[in-house]
C-alpha cells in the first residue's frame, strides 16, 4: 500500500507543475522566435551587400579575404 501512496503523491506534484512548465516552455518558445527574427535582421545588410554586388566575392567589396 505506501507504494501506491507514493505513486499517488508523486502524480499529483507532477500535476501541480504541469502548468508551471507550460508556461516556461511557451517563454523559450516565444524568446527563440525572437532570436530568430534578430538573426534575421542581423544578417539583412549582407544579404543586400550580396544582391547590390558589393558582397565578399565582388570587386566592389572591400574586404580581403585570407586563406589559410
Amino acid at each position: 500500500m505506501r507504494e501506491l501512496e507514493r505513486i499517488t503523491v508523486r502524480r499529483s506534484e507532477l500535476d501541480a507543475l504541469a502548468p508551471e512548465l507550460a508556461m516556461q516552455l511557451q517563454e523559450v518558445q516565444a524568446e527563440r522566435e525572437t532570436l530568430v527574427i534578430a538573426g534575421r535582421v542581423l544578417n539583412r545588410p549582407a544579404e543586400v551587400a550580396y544582391e547590390e554586388g558589393s558582397g565578399p566575392s565582388s570587386p566592389n567589396c572591400r574586404c580581403r579575404v585570407i586563406e589559410r
